[in-house]
């Protein structure tokens, strides 16, 4: 769950003290130290492997760089007045980027339309009442924006995979690639934040105060909810941290560029970070709500992401990457080196077996596909003449 034996196992202790001494303040003191072991790692541990092994390039390199691409053909293509490089078939420009509440513009219409958006959603949960009529109502929207966020977001990421159908539709309006690359961050992330403006939304209509906060579990799972939510949170900055502006937002569906991947930050110790740790919040959020509905959600949340990551992600990353992938993360390496040979043999097989049926699910279907389509326009076909010669 955490990049190092110490973020996780090592602190296994302080929560096993806390549990036999069965003292809520014992409890917050182990989360209270957990927390600043988490601290240690975000503002000295990581910088400094960061500069270690991963420095940025030297000023002597950026300098015969930019000299390079003054003297290559056609360099002067691509600027405006004031001298900024737009973005070409390989990159993107590295101006005004999107994420961040330093980068809120006010001016750009994905903004306002977001804040507006969420305070439109967020008001709307706080001034209703919390009837059954509108907790359905919540939930069917938070289901509905998980479904266009995960299945809706995937079909397109796949079309712009594997025929580029996204930028090829501003081509043929005569937009340029850093048009059409504008356009699907402002989208994507007008998806993200209402996925999770609504998920929030529903949480909080599904939700209600304890009446008494020392009963049973009640305290416990509020805690153990919000360090889930915070951990999320941590994911998602870790994720960020790690891929920029290019790489949240799939920037190699996009452009050609011959990127090294390189495995820094949360990602030399997990592969896929969203696939557990990345939706731990949701989970949170059903342990604090203790409501089925927002447990469904959780589920629903979870399987949709497994489904992109497979479908979506998966497909895409081995086109582009090839062999660089890793197939064990840092953390799953570590865990099988201290497996008895048996049980590594063992997970070598059910490995081996869950392949083997992701694949046969991939190419049944990839099989089907044509044969859905056509049966659509048949049908569409048949009800045509149907309206027009009616029997």
């Amino acid at each position: 769950m955490a990049p190092h034996p110490m973020y996780s196992i090592g602190y296994a202790g302080y929560y096993g003290i806390s549990f036999m001494a069965a003292s809520y303040k014992v409890f917050f003191v182990s989360v209270v130290a957990h927390a600043a072991q988490f601290g240690f790692l975000t503002w000295v541990e990581n910088p400094h492997i960061e500069k270690i092994y991963n420095p940025p390039p030297s000023r002597e390199q950026v300098s015969e760089s930019e000299s390079l691409e003054a003297k290559s053909p056609g360099s002067q293509k691509g600027h405006v007045d004031d001298g900024s490089r737009l973005s070409s078939k390989s990159e993107p420009s590295a101006v005004h980027n999107l994420m961040g509440f330093q980068n809120i513009d006010l001016h750009r219409v994905t903004d306002t339309s977001v804040i507006l958006l969420q305070t439109y959603i967020f008001s709307f949960a706080i001034l209703t009442p919390s009837t059954p009529f509108y907790q359905s109502l919540f939930i069917i929207n938070a289901a509905l924006w998980r479904l266009w966020y995960s299945i809706g977001v995937g079909i397109l990421l796949n079309r712009q995979s594997n025929r580029k159908r996204w930028t090829r539709h501003y081509l043929k309006y005569g937009e340029s690639i850093e048009e059409a690359w504008r356009q699907w961050k402002g989208m994507y992330h007008l998806s993200t934040t209402l996925c999770y403006a609504s998920f929030v939304a529903a949480s909080w209509k599904m939700y209600s105060l304890p009446p008494d906060w020392g009963y049973g579990l009640v305290l416990l799972r509020h805690v153990i909810g919000v360090c889930l939510i915070a951990l999320q949170i941590w994911t998602a900055m870790s994720i960020y941290d790690s891929l920029g502006e290019f790489g949240w937002f799939f920037g190699d569906f996009f452009f050609e560029k011959a990127r090294k991947l390189t495995y820094s930050g949360i990602y030399r110790f997990l592969n896929n970070p969203e696939r557990v740790i990345g939706l731990a919040g949701v989970w949170g959020a059903a342990l604090i709500t203790e409501s089925s509905a927002i447990l469904c959600l959780a589920i629903l949340s979870h399987l949709l992401t497994l489904m992109f990551i497979q479908f979506v992600e998966r497909p895409h990353m081995q086109k582009v990457y090839g062999h660089s992938l890793r197939n064990d993360s840092g953390l799953v390496r570590s865990l099988k080196r201290t497996l008895p040979d048996p049980l590594r043999q063992w997970q070598g097989n059910v490995d081996k077996m869950f392949a083997e049926t992701l694949d046969s699910v991939e190419d049944f279907v990839d099989a089907a596909r044509p044969k859905i389509a056509a049966g659509i326009t048949t049908f569409v076909k048949d009800s045509t003449a149907l309206f027009k010669h009616p029997t």
